[in-house]
């Protein structure tokens, strides 16, 4: 019985991982796919809402010293918060690259460097990773290119973010068929 026991545990720890981050994958999805329908219909709200996340952003941003994280992760925290005023309107896409890739890298050598527990790395990733990173998505996306001032070049490349959840969507309601 204790030879059976690694491999319930494995197959356990293989089938949980897998369903939780596609879990995580598809809530995801479908949080932009709102964010989209949001800044659609009501662009002032959406713009609101970015500012909110960004205030928040940049207050849980500047309280990182204080739990002995590095002060470039303020930096990125007040980079991203400039990015949703659309301080800097040049060069968005470049500049969300840019961030998105610094951050993805600080906070994945965080999550994997240090002995914080597991829910204090989710909650970091979550709030300093994916919140900044959908609303950008979802800023630069074509349908909501004219969520800021005017002051904004329409010059730079656009991301097809709602053609592109569409069609994932057909792709899946063919896969899955819906069950009447």
């Amino acid at each position: 019985m204790e030879l059976l026991q690694p491999i319930y545990h494995f197959l356990v720890y293989l089938f949980g991982g897998a369903f939780t981050f596609a879990f995580f994958i598809v809530s995801l999805f479908c949080a932009i796919s709102a964010l989209l329908s949001l800044s659609n219909e009501n662009r002032v709200f959406f713009v609101r809402i970015c500012r909110g996340v960004g205030v928040g952003l940049s207050i849980f941003g500047f309280l990182l010293p204080f739990r002995g994280i590095s002060f470039f992760a303020t930096l990125l925290c007040v980079w991203w918060t400039s990015q949703l005023f659309s301080f800097v309107p040049a060069f968005d896409f470049i500049q969300a690259a840019v961030s998105t890739v610094l951050t993805i890298i600080f906070w994945t050598k965080r999550a994997f460097m240090n002995d914080s527990s597991f829910f204090e790395i989710a909650g970091d990733i979550t709030v300093y990773v994916v919140l900044p990173i959908v609303f950008i998505l979802v800023k630069l996306s074509r349908g909501s290119d004219q969520l800021t001032n005017s002051r904004k070049s329409d010059s730079g490349p656009k991301i097809p973010l709602a053609a592109w959840l569409s069609f994932l969507a057909k792709t899946v309601s063919r896969l899955f068929p819906p069950q009447s």
